[in-house]
């Protein structure tokens, strides 16, 4: 009996600790859920091409039990724009459609304990995106998937693993009268591959021979947090690569120096009413399975390629080389951008590995009226290279 009365005394302490956590908890949730209602409300300008924001439903609704995937369809679940998702104009990161993508893709490939293949997909290419408006902040959107492609009949070994999918984000237009509209903001064709089981070849990719107004280089660090691996079965092991939307990520800001960097997209906002967006990209595509080699007239010994150190890891360097066009008095920009890895030779020659490669179509806009423009001040020509 006498250490009966510790133990009640115990009992009623952690009884007491629980419910004073039980109420702060409840209070701190409330709390957030008030915020988050007010971040919710919060609606962004749209571009030109965007139906006003009273277009867009403002609220989950429900998709119908006609959008159970199928083999060669899907329709994916209900997302919201957060901040995290938008850039500084307030409209949907470019890249971030890419990511979307992948998102409603991945609920495709769950196994029956909804985790992922170990030997996932991935998206290796990137076709005719084309960009014509964004979900405000705080707003919901689907994507729509149908199979393009389901690999080769006569090829079981491609049938198994390279999938190419049409795909839209969309949301409902509430104000439609048929009441089954959609508005499209964008669309491409993606292509999912299977990583081989090791990594055995060399190609070669030709530089650009046409001729461009600029040419532009610069440099960034791979980070940890911009790649992603894959595993070979036959060298049991896994590698780096930098996924096509990490990848675009390093475009743009390759992109945003060309224009004269961060500091001077600003004083064109403010100073000049004008805003880039990018309105296309095509030809997006990641070196998975092979080195590509970006030097087509300077060939050299598979061997002593195979037996350096050509792997990408964190923490390495990696070069956006960009060509770009000017078109319709710089209304229009294409910029071709190609992401290489420096690889060193055994006789000490430089050589460089093509990772991932796309052609991104920027248009400048007047910002108060969201229209393009192809009245650029002088200094912004010059820039440009015109």
């Amino acid at each position: 009996m006498p250490g009966f009365i510790p133990i009640i005394t115990l009992s009623m302490f952690l009884l007491l600790v629980g419910t004073l956590a039980f109420t702060t908890t409840t209070t701190s949730c409330s709390k957030q859920a008030s915020f988050c209602n007010k971040i919710d409300d919060i609606r962004c300008v749209h571009l030109e091409a965007s139906p006003t924001s009273s277009n867009y439903i403002e609220s989950q609704y429900e998709i119908e039990s006609s959008s159970t995937p199928t083999a060669t369809s899907f329709i994916s679940p209900t997302y919201k724009v957060y901040i995290e998702d938008t850039d500084s104009y307030g409209v949907m990161y470019n890249s971030n459609y890419l990511r979307s993508y992948e998102r409603a893709l991945s609920n495709l490939f769950r196994s029956s304990d909804g985790s992922y293949d170990r030997h996932r997909w991935i998206i290796t290419h990137v076709t005719k995106q084309k960009f014509r408006s964004s979900p405000a902040l705080g707003e919901e959107f689907i994507i729509r998937g149908d199979l393009v492609y389901g690999g080769d009949d006569n090829d079981d070994n491609a049938k198994d693993n390279t999938q190419t999918w049409q795909l839209e984000m969309v949301t409902k237009n509430i104000k439609s009268e048929k009441g089954d509209d959609w508005i499209v903001h964008n669309s491409a064709q993606v292509t999912l591959s299977r990583p081989a089981t090791s990594i055995d070849k060399i190609s070669y990719s030709s530089t650009s021979t046409a001729s461009s107004k600029k040419r532009f280089e610069e440099i960034h660090r791979a980070y940890y947090d911009e790649l992603d691996s894959h595993y070979y079965p036959d060298l049991d092991e896994y590698q780096y690569h930098v996924p096509l939307r990490s990848a675009m990520n390093y475009f743009e800001r390759t992109r945003s120096n060309v224009l004269g960097g961060p500091d001077v997209l600003a004083k064109m906002q403010n100073e000049e009413d004008i805003l880039w967006v990018v309105t296309g990209a095509d030809d997006g595509e990641l070196m998975l399975d092979s080195i590509v080699l970006a030097e087509d007239d300077l060939k050299v010994n598979e061997e002593d390629i195979l037996s350096l150190d050509w792997h990408l890891t964190p923490g390495k360097d990696v070069i956006v080389d960009t060509d770009i066009f000017i078109k319709r008095r710089g209304m229009f920009v294409e910029c071709h951008h190609r992401l290489l890895l420096d690889v060193k030779l055994n006789n000490g020659e430089n050589r460089r590995r093509l990772l991932a490669k796309a052609t991104i179509v920027i248009m400048a806009i007047k910002g108060s009226n969201r229209r393009p423009t192809s009245k650029l001040p002088k200094w912004v020509l010059e820039l440009l290279g015109e």
